[in-house]
């Protein structure tokens, strides 16, 4: 059996994104989100190690946010691939959490591993 990596619990998230790479741009849907990361279902493939640029697209009632962030290609699967987070900006790790801590059913586990990533006790202890 392999033995897990991941550092962060992954949630079930689904959005529309945009991968940009240098010379392609393509759709997909998110399945899953952690604070360094996210699952893309698509039919295309990239090579590991390739950079690109995520848009991840919410759509509101009357509105549409795009969270763009860059990120390296960690895995390619039938399914889709797998994308680990160059850098995010706060507000970007902030709507991450958000979304990872409403769409999960262990919270404080999620709040855990991200005080622990930014190296802070949680709730100041």
């Amino acid at each position: 059996m392999p033995v897990e990596k991941r550092r962060f619990e992954r949630v079930g998230f689904h959005a529309d994104v945009i991968i940009k790479q240098e010379r392609l741009t393509f759709n997909g849907v998110a399945e899953n989100i952690s604070l360094k990361g996210l699952f893309v279902r698509t039919s295309k493939s990239l090579p590991v190690d390739e950079p690109v640029e995520i848009s991840i697209l919410f759509y509101g009632s009357t509105t549409q946010l795009c969270l763009c962030v860059p990120a390296t290609v960690a895995r390619v699967t039938e399914e889709g691939i797998g994308f680990k987070f160059d850098k995010i900006d706060l507000s970007s790790v902030l709507l991450a959490k958000n979304t990872a801590v409403f769409g999960v059913s262990h919270p404080d586990q999620v709040l855990s591993e991200f005080y622990a990533f930014l190296g802070q006790p949680v709730n100041g202890q």
